[in-house]
């Protein structure tokens, strides 16, 4: 689906977490010591997805203050959450590794499929872009 220029650079990031999302699904059912992939969780919230939260409330909530897009702007916002404690959790077993993974990849799917189309049709072109 073609983005808004306004939030293709978001879109591309998604890709990087799906694909974030898809080691760990592997390196689980490969049998990789959790420690190594807590590691990597951590790794991959410092190198990317901090910065990439941030930007979607900083660049997102101001436009999505009434309905219908307000209620999309909390669940963005509560899983963010949810996902900060996820990443920051000491991931010392195969479940809440399993767990971020799951809350990762269904929050990208949340993005691309309900929220950013929704921001697109309800916020003007002259808006986003300004």
């Amino acid at each position: 689906m073609k983005r808004s220029k306004y939030l293709e650079h978001l879109s591309h990031d998604h890709h990087a977490g799906l694909q974030m999302v898809a080691r760990i699904v592997k390196d689980l059912q490969d049998g990789a010591p959790a420690s190594r992939l807590a590691q990597l969780v951590r790794d991959f919230w410092a190198s990317d997805l901090e910065h990439h939260f941030d930007e979607e409330e900083r660049l997102l909530l101001p436009l999505m203050t009434r309905p219908p897009l307000a209620e999309l702007g909390r669940r963005m916002k509560d899983e963010h959450l949810l996902l900060r404690q996820l990443a920051h959790h000491e991931h010392d077993h195969e479940g809440k590794l399993a767990q971020f993974a799951d809350v990762l990849k269904q929050h990208i799917r949340f993005e691309e499929r309900e929220l950013f189309p929704a921001v697109e049709t309800n916020v003007p072109d002259h808006v986003l872009l300004a």
